[in-house]
C-alpha cells in the first residue's frame, strides 16, 4: 500500500490541499483506469482517505473522467468520509457524451445519498457547450430539495489536459465529438501544433504527459456561468516550462475582474471580491480567510482597478505564462510575496490543515 504525500512545508502562496479518487486507487493497487475497485481495495481507499482527512486534507477530489472504471461505490464511500469529517467533495465530471448531463445528475445523487457538499469542477469546460442553462436549472432544482450543491468554473471555453489521460482515448473522443482538428499541443517539441493521427498516436505512446487544449465550449457560456450565484473563480491546475501551458494559470483571475467587472458589468466589485475570496473559504471552511479584519489571517491582494488584466493567452498567441498588469502587492501570511508582478522569494506559505467542519452542530476533528 503505497503511502500518500504532503506538500511541502513552506511556499510562496497557502495550498490546501483534497486527497484523490485516482491517487486512492493507485495506492490500493486498482492498475487498470478502467476496471472499478473490488471491495477490498474500496476498503482499503476508504482508510487511505480517512488517514488524509485526520492529517488535515481539505477535502476529497472525484475525477472518474480520468478513470472511467471508477464505481459509484468507490465515490459514494469516499463522499461519506468527506462527510464524517465536516469536510466538501469536488468532482470533475465523467465525459460520458458532449451534451449529456447524466454526469451531473450522478454527482447531484452522491451528495444526496451521502449527505456531503458537492463541488462541481470547471463546469464552463464540462457544460458550456449549449447545455449550460440546463445544468444550472438541475443544480437549483437539487438545491431547492435540500442537496448541498456549489460549483468552481474558469474564464476560458478551451480546456486542457494531458495528451495520455483516459479523456484522450479514442472512443471518449468519439463519444464527445472531439476531432484531432480541435486539438493544440501547448507543451513540449510540438508546441503549437495541431496533431495529425500520427502525431495524436505517437504523442499518447511516447510524450503521454504533453498537454495539448481542445477547443470547445462557448464564450458566452462563460458569462453566464460566472453569474451563478455560487460559482466560484478557477484556474485549473498545471505545472509548465516557461511560454509553455494553458493561460488560465496566469490569467483567470484578473482576466475574472477585467471581463465581469470593467468590460461587461455583469457583477459589482463587491460581489467579484466575494467570489473570489469569502465564498470560496466559506465552501472550504476556511473560517480565517475571506474577510478583512482583526484576528483573520493577513493574506490579501492590492489591485489597481482601472488597470487591472490579463495579459496570457495560448502559445502561438501570446506567451501563457505572462504577468497581468494591475496587481501591485500579493501579501501572505502578512507578508509582501510580490510586488508588481514579480516575486520577493518571501516564503510565508504553508500547507494549510483543515478542521473546521462545514457542516453544522459537527465535529470535523473527532470524525465521529
Amino acid at each position: 500500500m503505497r503511502p500518500l504525500q504532503r506538500v511541502p512545508e513552506r511556499m510562496p502562496i497557502h495550498q490546501a490541499e483534497l486527497v484523490g479518487l485516482c491517487a486512492l486507487r493507485e495506492a490500493a493497487g486498482v492498475t487498470d483506469l478502467f476496471v472499478p475497485a473490488r471491495r477490498a481495495q474500496v476498503h482499503t481507499m476508504e482508510t487511505l482517505c480517512e488517514r488524509a482527512l485526520q492529517g488535515g486534507a481539505a477535502g476529497v477530489s472525484l475525477g472518474p473522467g480520468y478513470a472511467p472504471g471508477s464505481s459509484l461505490e468507490e465515490m459514494e464511500a469516499l463522499c461519506a468520509m468527506a462527510r464524517k469529517y465536516g469536510r466538501p467533495a469536488a468532482i470533475d465530471t465523467r465525459m460520458y457524451a458532449m451534451t449529456d448531463l447524466n454526469s451531473l445528475q450522478e454527482a447531484i445523487e452522491l451528495a444526496e445519498v451521502t449527505g456531503c457538499r458537492m463541488i462541481i469542477s470547471h463546469f464552463e469546460y464540462q457544460y458550456g457547450v449549449g447545455i449550460e442553462y440546463k445544468a444550472l436549472e438541475m443544480l437549483e432544482l437539487a438545491r431547492d430539495r435540500g442537496v448541498d450543491m456549489r460549483l468552481d468554473s474558469g474564464m476560458y471555453k478551451d480546456w486542457c489536459s494531458s495528451v495520455g489521460s483516459a479523456l484522450f482515448e479514442p472512443v471518449t473522443m468519439r463519444d464527445n465529438g472531439i476531432e484531432l482538428r480541435h486539438l493544440r499541443i501547448i507543451t513540449g517539441e510540438h508546441i503549437g501544433l495541431v496533431p495529425d493521427q500520427a502525431l495524436y498516436e505517437h504523442l499518447r505512446e511516447a510524450h503521454p504527459c504533453d498537454a495539448v487544449v481542445v477547443n470547445t465550449g462557448s464564450e458566452e457560456a462563460v458569462y453566464t456561468i460566472q453569474r451563478y450565484p455560487l460559482t466560484m473563480v478557477s484556474t485549473d491546475t498545471g505545472s509548465y516550462a516557461p511560454g509553455e501551458g494553458h493561460p488560465q494559470i496566469a490569467g483567470s483571475f484578473p482576466r475574472y475582474l477585467r471581463k465581469m467587472v470593467v468590460e461587461r458589468g455583469e457583477l459589482s466589485w463587491e460581489q467579484a471580491v466575494y467570489h473570489t475570496t469569502l465564498l470560496p473559504a466559506q465552501t472550504m471552511g476556511f473560517s480565517r480567510k475571506g474577510r478583512i479584519r482583526t484576528g483573520m489571517d493577513a493574506d490579501l491582494l492590492v489591485f489597481d482597478p482601472e488597470t487591472i488584466r490579463d495579459r496570457a493567452d495560448f502559445p502561438g498567441l501570446g506567451r501563457p505564462d505572462a504577468a497581468p498588469e494591475g496587481i501591485r502587492f500579493v501579501i501572505v501570511s502578512g507578508e509582501v510575496a510580490a510586488e508588481n508582478g514579480r516575486a520577493t522569494g518571501v516564503m510565508a506559505g504553508k500547507a494549510m490543515d483543515s478542521f473546521d467542519s462545514i457542516y453544522p452542530t459537527h465535529s470535523a476533528k473527532a470524525g465521529d
